[in-house]
């Protein structure tokens, strides 16, 4: 078996029946052995690599480390650049990407269930990096708009109402095409996938962990930078100290 003789046996007869007995000075444990090895080469499946990677446990640990330091520096640099430019819905917005984040994690976790494990790997965080910026995206648009209107000479719950509703189909446009990509990566290098018929089993963690955490980060992004975002926006509206249009964007009064 697999080029290693296993035992040389005298044929003394015809095998006419598919079946046949080896003698000879036997142990019972040599014989149980001798049968298993036999057994085990008849068993008809190859072994095939799919796909391989590796990395050493000192580069694994500097990139994670490096990645840790870069996602914290570029937190903070956003988050100045989102309260500095666009002031109250800047600040918003910032609660909503740390929201985001949260849900995010959740989700890779695995605590709702509803996906198969995968290993977590760099491309995979790159989507959840991704997904981030898919957020603050879907809130600086948001802010342009309120800023537009209160160029067009709008008070202040006009323009929070009107640039709201403007931006909501330009973020669901660019949203929708981040899913319909992460689900067709899912489906395509998923454990069992939609084309496990025709090619078998192909999965690629590194292309599959990036889906999974593009679409999770996605739909946070739905959530809390799209939903709950416009709903802390309309709320602080009401505050008798916060209206004010320069806070919101506008020209100082």
């Amino acid at each position: 078996m697999d080029e290693t003789l296993l035992s040389a046996p005298t044929v003394q007869a015809h095998i006419t029946d598919g079946s046949a007995q080896i003698t000879g000075n036997f142990t019972a444990e040599e014989a149980t052995k001798l049968a298993n090895q036999i057994n085990g080469g008849a068993l008809p499946f190859t072994l095939k690599v799919a796909s391989y990677s590796g990395i050493s446990p000192t580069l694994g640990q500097n990139s994670l480390t490096a990645m840790g330091y870069a996602a914290i520096i570029a937190f903070i640099l956003i988050a100045l650049f989102m309260i500095i430019r666009y002031r109250v819905p800047g600040f918003i917005a910032v609660i909503a990407l740390v929201g985001q984040m949260a849900l995010s994690i959740v989700a890779i976790t695995r605590y709702f269930g509803v996906f198969n494990s995968f290993t977590m790997t760099l491309p995979g965080i790159a989507g959840l990096i991704l997904s981030v910026g898919m957020g603050v995206d879907a809130n600086i648009i948001t802010a342009e708009r309120i800023k537009e209107e209160f160029r067009s000479g709008k008070s202040l719950d006009s323009a929070i109402d009107n640039g709201t509703k403007n931006s909501l189909s330009a973020i669901i446009d660019g949203n929708m095409t981040v899913v319909i990509v992460s689900v067709i990566l899912l489906l395509v290098f998923g454990p069992t996938n939609i084309l496990s018929l025709i090619f078998g089993q192909s999965t690629t963690g590194t292309i599959y962990a990036f889906g999974y955490t593009l679409l999770m980060g996605t739909v946070s992004n739905f959530i809390m930078g799209v939903w709950l975002s416009r709903v802390m926006l309309k709320s602080v509206i009401n505050i008798k100290g916060l209206r004010k249009k320069w806070l919101f964007g506008g020209v100082g009064e």
